[in-house]
C-alpha cells in the first residue's frame, strides 16, 4: 500500500480529530440513535435510495472558509467553488447537524466545507474524536474511484447562544481515476471519547448523519502532456522519513506522461515497464517539489521525506537523512499528498501516480517544472 494515509498527518489545516471542546461533560455514555432522512427538496427519490443530481452552478461565499485555509490567496480557488442546489441529508437524530457551506475542485480533488454542530444537551468531555468522513457514492457502477485519499481538518470551533457547538472543517479527496462523474457524501458516524493512554475508546454517540451532493464548480485544470523518461529516487513505504538510509534508495526507471495541474491540485502521472514493476509497487519516490520560473521551489511542509532529493536534506554522518538548516518558508508549500498505482494485469505496465494539494493557491502560470524522486519533469 502507498502512502495515502500520510496526507492526514501533513495537512496544512489543524487535521487532527483530537479537539479540546469548549465545554466539558460530567460522565460517559453510549448512546445509539434512530435513523431517519430529511430530504431537501426531492424525499421521495432519496427513500427510494437514490442520489440527488445538481444540475445548476451557484455561486457561494465561502470566503472565511478558503480564507482559513489558504490565507488571502485564493482569488481563482473562489472561481472554483459552488453549491449543489439537490443536497440530501439523513439523520438518526438532533444531537449531530451537518449544514454544506459549499464545494470546490478541480478534475482530480474535491473539497466539501462543512459546519457540523452538536447539541447543547450532548456533554463533550475533555478530549474526543468526531468520525468524519468523505467519500464517492451514487449508484454501483459510479463508483468507479479505485484510488482515493481523503482527510479532514477542523477550520474553527465556536460555541452558539443555544449552548451548542459548532465545527467550521474541510474535507478533501483526491483521486487519479477522476473526481467529476461522481457523487459524493459526507458521513457522521458519531463521538468517541479519547483518553490519554488508554487502551481503548468509549462510544460517547453513535448513529448516522450524511449528507449528499453532486459536483458543480467550475473545473479549471490543465492537462500537460510530458514525455519525460529517468530514475524515480525511491525507497520503501514502510520507511518513517527518520529511518530512510542512503542504503534503502533504488532507482526505478519510469516515464512521466502527464501532469494535470490547477490552482488547487499537481497531479504527476508516470509508466513503469513490466520488468521493474515489483520494484515500483514496492517502494514510493522519495520527494516531490515544484519549481517556479523565479526559482522559488514549493517543497512540503514539515516533513523531511518531501525534500530529500532537493538539497534540502543532508546525508548525516551517521548514515540517517537530517534536515539541512532552518530553510526560509515559500509563499506556497505542499501540505497534502496522495500517492498509488496500479497494473491491469501480470504482464501489463505498472502506473503511477502523485496528487499534491496546497498551503496557498497554485500560481499555475509561473509553474517551470515539477520534480518527483529526483527526475525533472518541464512544463513551462
Amino acid at each position: 500500500m502507498k502512502r495515502e494515509n500520510m496526507e492526514n498527518a501533513l495537512t496544512g489545516v489543524k487535521d487532527m480529530y483530537i479537539q479540546e471542546a469548549a465545554q466539558t461533560g460530567e460522565g460517559k455514555k453510549h448512546t445509539r440513535l434512530r435513523k431517519k432522512w430529511i430530504v431537501i427538496p426531492m424525499a421521495a427519490a432519496m427513500m427510494a435510495g437514490m442520489m440527488l443530481t445538481v444540475n445548476a452552478i451557484a455561486p457561494v461565499d465561502l470566503g472565511f472558509y478558503l480564507k482559513a485555509v489558504y490565507g488571502d490567496s485564493y482569488a481563482m480557488l473562489d472561481e472554483m467553488t459552488a453549491m449543489p442546489d439537490n443536497v440530501a441529508y439523513r439523520s438518526s437524530g438532533e444531537e449531530i447537524t451537518l449544514e454544506l457551506k459549499g464545494i470546490m475542485g478541480d478534475s482530480q480533488t474535491v473539497v466539501a466545507f462543512v459546519d457540523v454542530t452538536v447539541a447543547a444537551d450532548v456533554s463533550l468531555p475533555e478530549h474526543y474524536i468526531l468520525d468524519m468522513k468523505l467519500e464517492p457514492t451514487g449508484l454501483p457502477w459510479e463508483k468507479g474511484l479505485s484510488s482515493y485519499g481523503s482527510a479532514w481538518g477542523d477550520l474553527d470551533r465556536r460555541a452558539n447562544p443555544d449552548g451548542s457547538t459548532t465545527f467550521s472543517c474541510k474535507m478533501t479527496i483526491r483521486s487519479r481515476d477522476g473526481v467529476l462523474a461522481s457523487k459524493y457524501a459526507v458521513k457522521c458516524s458519531g463521538i468517541r471519547v479519547w483518553e490519554e493512554n488508554a487502551e481503548t475508546e468509549t462510544m460517547l454517540l453513535e448513529g448516522e448523519w450524511n449528507l449528499a451532493f453532486g459536483l458543480n464548480y467550475k473545473d479549471l485544470t490543465q492537462v500537460i502532456a510530458a514525455d519525460t523518461s529517468g530514475e524515480l529516487m525511491s525507497c520503501s513505504q514502510m520507511l518513517l522519513p527518520e529511518e530512510i538510509t542512503e542504503a534503502d534508495l533504488v532507482s526505478v526507471p519510469a516515464q512521466v506522461y502527464e501532469v494535470r495541474m490547477s490552482p488547487l491540485s499537481l497531479g504527476v502521472y508516470w509508466m513503469v515497464d513490466t520488468e521493474h514493476k515489483n520494484l515500483a509497487m514496492e517502494n514510493s519516490p522519495l520527494g516531490c517539489t515544484v519549481t517556479l520560473r523565479d526559482g522559488t521551489v514549493i517543497t512540503q511542509e514539515q516533513s523531511i521525506l518531501y525534500d530529500a532529493v532537493h538539497g534540502l536534506i543532508k546525508l548525516e554522518q551517521d548514515g540517517i537523512w537530517r534536515p539541512a538548516g532552518e530553510e526560509e518558508k515559500t509563499a506556497v508549500s505542499i501540505t497534502g499528498r496522495n500517492e498509488g498505482g496500479r497494473a491491469e494485469g501480470h504482464e501489463a505496465p505498472y502506473y503511477g501516480h502523485c496528487i499534491l494539494t496546497f498551503d496557498a493557491e497554485l500560481p499555475v502560470d509561473e509553474v517551470e517544472s515539477v520534480t518527483i524522486g529526483g527526475l525533472v519533469v518541464p512544463l513551462g
